[in-house]
């Protein structure tokens, strides 16, 4: 059975074979049609995609049935040919309307596109030639605008500084002129009226009906001729108030107008609290920086004003205090003072203002040292150790430079003799005691190393002996233990 297909298959292959593939190849190859460049159609090639004949790449277009005949610049639809479509611009139909050629103006054939930009360039450089000068005139002025624009705004704004720094110079000047104006005003508040109103110079009475305009308008109507003070206010060594025993002020802060008004406020608060109240009506009032027209008129028909201007202790106090300002700057003048009496009642208080007292004669003792205490000196002339408690052989150190007629100077030598008008003091002294502190005593009112009798440290002696007695004329305190640092 195999066999017999094995027959049957080469029998299908041998008749399958055609006589001439067992022909040589060499044969074969020369029945085979060799076409060379000879023998090829050669045809023209046209310039543009859409030939008038015939499609793109030499495809030979579909016919096409009821087409429509474009007139004028438009052309066959390319699929649709029962339509025309108009040309692009620069273009225009071919005379079959089947294609858009470019234009040219002399109808001429169209330049290619390097003939077309040399063309163009050269037209340009012609035109160049003929228009270089009205050119470049247009740019020269350009360029003039241009420049003139940049120095005109340079201009401005230099102008702009230029009035920006003088308003600044100017707000400058203003802020001086109200400086010195305000200042002015506080001086002429703080010396005198103020502390002569309060030390009760005027009755309660005198204040009725007193405005804020007559305490603004006081200030401008100064008497004519007087300097102005050369501080805000009268300093703290210069004033002095007293009868005995002295009023000791309270140290203060006094900033303006009001710290002034607080300060003799305080003064008088112990000891004569009648004026305090009597005052009240004036202590809120406070004069402003720049008095209105209408305040200096009415300040001068204010009977308070008018009072208050022709009073004799308020013309000496402004003198002695302008005249002090007067003669600051004249070598040989000597600097005035004068004083005044203001009663509390039956009691009298002496007002001194002495511009020779200087503040570098003042020695205070340390702000807030030793807990703020005080070293207190007492002693007597009397041999049986029995003192006068607030008497005049009592003397304090203070931290302020006010005229305390009873000040301790601190580490400073103390000469006795100057502790009462008499000097009688001065080498009489037979028991003495020391406060919150320690004390050196000498033989000598210049408190000389050599003269020293004894130190004396919170203690006190009622009876001295031999000659420690009748023999202190200096003493030299301070807080060190074992009066450290002493002469």
């Amino acid at each position: 059975m195999r066999a017999l297909g094995a027959l049957f298959l080469l029998f299908a292959c041998v008749l399958a074979i055609k006589p001439s593939d067992h022909a040589p190849l060499r044969r074969r190859t020369q029945e085979l049609d060799i076409r060379t460049h000879n023998s090829e159609q050669h045809s023209e090639i046209s310039l543009f995609p859409r030939a008038p004949q015939g499609g793109q790449g030499g495809r030979k277009k579909k016919e096409c049935k009821d087409c429509k005949r474009c007139t004028g610049n438009t052309v066959r639809h390319r699929r649709k040919c029962r339509l025309c479509v108009p040309c692009p611009a620069k273009t225009k139909a071919d005379p079959t309307h089947q294609s858009c050629v470019p234009q040219t103006a002399d109808g001429k054939k169209p330049q290619d596109k390097k003939q077309r930009f040399d063309d163009k360039k050269k037209q340009r450089r012609a035109e160049f030639k003929e228009k270089k000068f009205e050119n470049f005139d247009k740019k020269l002025g350009k360029a003039k605008t241009k420049y003139q624009s940049k120095q005109q705004q340079k201009k401005q704004e230099k102008e702009r500084e230029k009035q920006e720094k003088e308003r600044q110079r100017e707000r400058e000047r203003q802020k001086e002129r109200n400086r010195e104006r305000n200042a002015r005003n506080q001086k002429r508040a703080g010396w005198c009226w103020a502390i002569l109103a309060e030390g009760g110079a005027w009755v309660a009475a005198d204040y009725e009906g007193v405005t804020q305009d007559d305490i603004n308008g006081l200030t401008a109507l100064w008497p004519e001729g007087v300097p102005e003070p050369v501080e805000a206010e009268i300093p703290e060594w210069v004033l002095d108030v007293y009868p005995k025993p002295v009023i000791e002020v309270p140290q203060v802060d006094i900033a303006g107008f009001a710290g002034i008004i607080n300060a003799i406020s305080k003064l008088f608060n112990a000891a004569k609290p009648a004026a305090s109240e009597a005052f009240q009506a004036l202590k809120n009032l406070k004069p402003a920086g720049r008095p209105s027209d209408k305040a200096i008129q009415g300040a001068s028909k204010s009977g308070f004003v008018g009072k208050v201007l022709k009073d004799q202790r308020f013309r000496d106090c402004i003198s002695a205090t302008a005249g002090a300002a007067a003669a600051a700057g004249v070598a040989g003048v000597a600097q005035k003072s004068t004083e005044f009496i203001l009663y509390d009642g039956e009691t009298p208080y002496v007002w001194n203002i002495d511009f020779s007292r200087k503040k570098e004669d003042i020695f205070p003792s340390p702000a807030n040292a030793n807990g703020g205490k005080q070293i207190r000196v007492y002693d007597s002339t009397e041999e049986d150790g029995h003192f006068d408690p607030g008497g005049t052989g009592e003397h304090f150190t203070y931290s302020d430079y006010k005229p305390h007629r009873n000040r301790l100077q601190y580490e400073r030598c103390n000469a006795v003799k100057t502790w009462d008008a008499s000097g009688f003091t001065d080498n009489r002294i037979s028991a003495i005691g020391v406060d919150n502190g320690c004390c050196a005593m000498y033989d000598d009112e210049n408190c000389a190393g050599n003269s020293l009798l004894f130190t004396m440290a919170n203690r006190e002696d009622g009876n001295l002996k031999n000659k420690h007695n009748d023999a202190i004329s200096g003493i030299w305190c301070t807080f060190n233990v074992d009066c450290t640092g002493r002469p």
